[in-house]
């Protein structure tokens, strides 16, 4: 999981390297998530296609109460750890 509040403004070299990362871990059969995500940057990643490549349910938007974004990803993880470490056995 990666924060996307500490990001500064996000260009296109930043989402590439979101892209490489989410492929790398994709292909060990991992996931990428993204947390605190404004509506700025969740447009940028709608724009260039990130967003639909990392699946919507896999960015968290920002709320107002501080660590929500971050509960709700790590509860995301949880799930989706639990589901790949069953679909293993």
């Amino acid at each position: 999981m990666i924060s996307a509040r500490i990001l500064p403004e996000v260009g296109s070299t930043f989402l590439n390297v979101l892209r490489r990362y989410a492929e790398a871990l994709r292909s060990n059969e991992g996931k990428l998530m993204l947390y605190g995500v404004d509506a700025k940057l969740h447009a940028q990643l709608a724009r260039s296609g990130l967003l639909q490549f990392l699946g919507p349910e896999n960015v968290f938007l920002e709320t107002p109460r501080l660590g929500e974004a971050l509960d709700s990803a790590a509860e995301a993880a949880r799930v989706w750890l639990e589901q790949a470490a069953s679909s293993r056995t």
